[in-house]
């Protein structure tokens, strides 16, 4: 005859709140685009998926404004950041940076 055993543990897990430090900072780009200005990305989302998005296109077919782009975020404090979540759609890059200073 056999005999068996079992053990069990519990696992404590602490979670935080997500906090998104960018809404309502100010942010800046080197193109307008042709939806909304780079500020938009900041502000809470909208239900308007033209005017609530930027993006460096010439006109309403999605044709890219050449070059390199760039968006910049002040996130106005300091801050340590766990995650960064960016929200792209169907047109998206596949190739971009992310930087980060403290001044």
């Amino acid at each position: 005859s056999g005999s068996s055993s079992s053990s069990s543990s519990s696992i404590s897990v602490k979670e935080y709140p997500i906090t998104v430090l960018s809404e309502g900072c100010p942010a800046h780009a080197d193109v307008r685009g042709n939806l909304g200005p780079a500020p938009v990305i900041t502000l809470p989302n909208g239900k308007d998926w033209l005017k609530d998005r930027w993006q460096a296109a010439k006109d309403m077919t999605g044709a890219a404004i050449p070059g390199e782009h760039w968006v910049v975020v002040d996130l106005e404090q300091e801050a340590k950041l766990s995650s960064i979540s960016i929200d792209f759609e169907t047109a998206y890059s596949n190739d971009y940076t992310l930087q980060s200073s403290a001044q």
